[in-house]
């Protein structure tokens, strides 16, 4: 006889197969968590880009006198912040001179005056609230002083008898 089917050779061999099979029965019937379904991602908004910001007055070489005012209107995107920013030649750092809010359509309309003399550099930033920035093309701009009364260049002669 084969040594393989001693008895006690045989039960050892059926009872482990057996065991196997009813732990793997009992582990396949047990109840399984159940994960939370995940909520669907938020969805993003659209970001729809930004209209460009242009400056249509005053045009780019203009001069104008301390004394006089002078408009800059534009377009920029409708309900962007408008700052009117200025740097004096030579200098590029931009300071600001004005700030608004553009219309529903767009427009903007800045009126300066008692501008100093001298070269300067105007420049539409249109801002929005998530911090995207349009920025116009600059414009040069002229500023002089008056002409005093009286002075046209040439000397005064003194009245009276010629010599």
């Amino acid at each position: 006889m084969p040594r393989y089917w001693l008895g006690w050779y045989d039960r050892w061999n059926l009872a482990l197969p057996v065991l196997l099979v009813s732990v793997a029965a009992w582990v396949a019937t047990l109840p399984r968590p159940v994960a939370p379904p995940t909520p669907p991602a938020p969805v993003q908004p659209a970001v729809l880009p930004m209209q460009s910001t242009t400056m249509d007055a005053p045009p780019n070489g203009s001069r104008w006198r301390t004394d006089q005012g002078f408009d800059v209107t534009g377009r920029a995107h409708p309900g962007a912040w408008v700052i009117l920013a200025y740097s004096t030649a030579p200098s590029l750092e931009r300071r600001e001179l004005a700030r608004m809010m553009a219309g529903p359509d767009g427009a903007y309309r800045f009126r300066v005056s008692r501008f100093p003399a001298g070269q300067h550099v105007l420049q539409a930033v249109a801002q929005m609230a998530d911090g995207r920035v349009a920025l116009s093309p600059p414009a040069d701009v002229w500023v002089t002083e008056p002409a005093r009364e009286g002075t046209t260049g040439q000397r005064r002669r003194r009245a009276g008898p010629k010599k």
